[in-house]
């Protein structure tokens, strides 16, 4: 129906437009990129897919109280990587900045340019994937310690210190 008075500023309106994620489910490995509050259909690709896919995000982000919010609620707990560049001024909490779990910080604006490559070549060469750091491969890596200290601590021939050694290098060699 035609307006019923003069304009001087007609509207265009268009859409609706779906997710910039939305044919992540096609993928094996995915490589999320967001900025700021862009995060949250990247979360809904996350949540949608971490059985199924690995799923690697970069985000940019300079509100604290917002990354802090996200990393609280741990919305970002799934196998692949969360590299998080955090590009804002005020401090970040310190338990916040010393996670050593798939979730790094990095102060800076992100080079997509080396970033992304480095990414792939670790999911083709399977050196440096974030595994070892989730929460459930530290829990079963706890897991396995423990039978094998009950092992240990059942040969009568061994010291104390020969066990921590041999220990030692059980640890190392499930690679953590």
């Amino acid at each position: 129906k035609a307006l019923t008075r003069d304009t001087k500023r007609p509207c265009w309106i268009k859409g609706p437009f779906p997710s910039p994620y939305s044919h992540a489910g096609k993928y094996d490995n995915q490589i999320l990129v967001a900025s700021g509050i862009g995060i949250t259909p990247a979360l809904a690709a996350i949540n949608a897919f971490k059985s199924q896919r690995r799923i690697n995000l970069i985000w940019a982000c300079r509100d604290p109280e917002m990354l802090e919010f996200f990393l609280n609620q741990m919305y970002l707990e799934h196998d692949g990587w969360n590299l998080i560049f955090y590009t804002g001024k005020r401090p970040l909490k310190e338990e916040i900045e010393e996670k050593q779990t798939n979730i790094r910080i990095i102060k800076g604006r992100p080079d997509l340019a080396s970033v992304i490559p480095n990414i792939i070549y670790g999911i083709e060469s399977g050196e440096g994937l974030p595994e070892k750091y989730t929460a459930r491969s530290l829990d079963e890596m706890k897991r396995l310690v423990v039978e094998r200290s009950a092992e240990l601590d059942k040969i009568t021939t061994m010291t104390a210190t020969q066990k921590i050694f041999q220990l030692t290098d059980y640890v190392e060699s499930l690679g953590f």
